[in-house]
């Protein structure tokens, strides 16, 4: 993505029903933080300028207190 120049960076988790704040890393690397409300998998949608990014990914590390 950091050949793409400039755009629109939107996470949607859970379609949008979980919130989350996104910081950029630089280099084309980003955070995403977001507070589960239970215990189960969560999908996280990936898109840039409103098109998904193919083949995107992403590492998520979750802790319940």
């Amino acid at each position: 993505m950091s050949q793409a120049g400039e755009g629109q960076l939107e996470i949607m988790v859970n379609r949008g029903m979980v919130k989350n704040s996104i910081r950029s890393l630089g280099k084309g690397l980003f955070t995403v933080i977001f507070v589960p409300r239970e215990a189960r998998p969560h999908l996280v949608d990936i898109m840039f300028n409103g098109e998904p990014i193919p083949r995107a990914f992403a590492f998520i590390i979750y802790y319940y207190y």
